[in-house]
This record gives structure tokens, C-alpha cells and sequence, in this order.
């Protein structure tokens, strides 16, 4: 039986909303397409992608004045990887002052994250109406995210030579919980995306996206709602996710509410 979120009180969900967002940060472990490395201290993964959130490290404890070095260490990696950029995350319970002062020495800011969000899934609403032949289904077949794959480089404006590295991280997760994926289709095209990690008790619903000429049909909704539907049905109390400025008004539709901020540190590198 899984670990299931009960406490549905906002600062559990705030909790939830991180616990699951580092979690998934944490299963890159398993991805070929991921260097992934558990340091003393703190966690490091690169995939070679344009999406900052690829080049990334998670502290797990208090700060020492000698994890200076473990940063400067970590910086050339990432140099040496030509990542672009890095994004310094806090797990909850970490003092973030030691941290804070070791990373701004080195050139980091602290950035206002995007919006954590939780919903009740026993109030989630109905399904509306899609567009006939329209309809979203879990991905069963690893066939399938090549065209979720394309979707999500597309969508998410990545440069077309990011679609292979994707595709392989991916399917490195594979199609077995923890995670899952979505994949919406009109008249048998693939037109949207989304995708759900279990991990702190709760689904965390990721890479919700549809096509452009696809858009305005409710397709963004299924997507979202299918992966908690299923969550629901075994017996999860709560969904999470983290939300972009352009889905904001869509998510607080299907009643999510905003109950912290994914703030972590950044650099971009020279």
C-alpha cells in the first residue's frame, strides 16, 4: 500500500508540494540520460538539456564552512558540462543562512520560484466535454514518448535538437509508477501532455501542455485532472504542482490553491 498523504492542513501541503518536487529531482538517479552524484551533504544531477531545472543540486543539511569547496567543486563540473546555468535547491528542515551565504559569495540569487499549488481530490470537478475525437490516455507503450517527447520540446519552446535528450530521460523514468505519463490525441494526432510523479504522499502533476492549435478546448484540463482522477481512484487525498504564470488561472478553475513558493538559488554561468 503507498504512503498516503492524510493531513491535508496547508502547511502539510506546502510540505508535500517540495517533498514531491525533490523527490522528482532525486529519480533522476535512475535516468541514463542523467549524471547523478550523492554527495556528502547534498545531491547533483546534469542532464544535458536547456532547462535549468537539469542542472541542478539539492542541499539535505545544515551548512559547513568546508561545503565552500563542494560548491566551487560543483561549479566546475557543471562549467565543464557547459550547463549555462545551475539551480541550488534547500530541503525543508536545512538552516538556509549557512547555504544562502556560501552561495551568494559565489555569485548566486536568491529567485522567487514559481507558485506551489495543492487540491483536494475528492473535490476535484468533472471532466467537461472535450472535442470529438479528442482524448487523453496513460502512456503504456514506450513508442508513445517519442511523440510526447516532440510534444513537450515543442511546447515548451526548447530548440529541436533538445527532443532526443528528453526522449531519453523519459523513458530512463519509465512507464511505471513513481511516474506516468499522458498523452491527449484529436482525431489520433498527439496534441498535449502531461505527466504525474508519486512521491510525499501525493501525485505532483508535471509538463501539462498542449499544442497550440489545440488550445482553448479544455484539453489542458483533462490533462491535468486524468493523472488525478487515477490518483484518486487509488486512494490519494491530495495533488501538487508547481504552476507557470500561464497556468495559474487554469489550475485555481479545478481548485487548486496556492500554499508556498518553490524558491531556490541561481546562477548563470560565464
Amino acid at each position: 500500500m503507498p504512503d498516503i498523504l492524510s493531513d491535508l492542513s496547508t502547511p502539510a501541503l506546502a510540505a508535500a508540494v517540495r517533498a514531491n518536487l525533490f523527490g522528482f529531482f532525486l529519480s533522476c538517479e535512475q535516468s541514463a540520460a542523467a549524471e547523478f552524484a550523492r554527495l556528502d551533504g547534498f545531491a547533483r544531477w546534469f542532464i544535458a538539456h536547456p532547462l535549468a531545472l537539469f542542472h541542478g543540486a539539492l542541499s539535505r543539511r545544515d551548512a559547513s564552512p568546508a561545503d565552500g569547496d563542494a560548491i566551487e567543486e560543483t561549479l566546475a563540473y557543471f562549467r565543464a558540462k557547459e550547463a549555462g546555468d545551475v539551480c541550488w535547491w534547500l530541503e525543508d528542515g536545512v538552516d538556509p543562512a549557512g547555504w544562502a551565504e556560501l552561495l551568494a559569495v559565489r555569485g548566486f540569487a536568491l529567485m522567487d520560484g514559481p507558485p506551489g499549488m495543492a487540491v483536494d481530490l475528492a473535490a476535484l470537478p468533472a471532466l467537461g466535454d472535450l472535442p470529438s475525437a479528442a482524448e487523453v490516455h496513460r502512456i503504456e507503450n514506450a513508442a508513445e514518448l517519442r511523440p510526447f517527447a516532440h510534444l513537450v520540446t515543442e511546447v515548451f519552446g526548447f530548440p529541436p535538437e533538445a527532443e532526443d535528450v528528453a526522449l531519453a530521460f523519459f523513458a530512463g523514468m519509465g512507464l511505471e509508477l513513481p511516474s506516468a505519463f499522458y498523452l491527449a490525441t484529436a482525431d489520433g494526432v498527439p496534441v498535449g501532455t502531461s505527466q504525474v510523479f508519486y512521491a510525499a504522499g501525493v501525485p505532483g502533476v508535471y509538463n501539462v501542455g498542449v499544442a497550440e492549435g489545440a488550445r482553448g478546448k479544455g484539453l489542458g484540463a483533462a490533462l491535468t485532472l486524468q493523472p488525478l482522477f487515477d490518483a484518486r481512484a487509488m486512494g490519494y487525498r491530495a495533488g501538487v504542482l508547481q504552476s507557470s504564470g500561464m497556468g495559474l488561472s487554469l489550475y485555481r478553475r479545478l481548485g487548486f490553491a496556492q500554499n508556498c513558493r518553490l524558491d531556490y538559488y541561481y546562477l548563470e554561468l560565464a
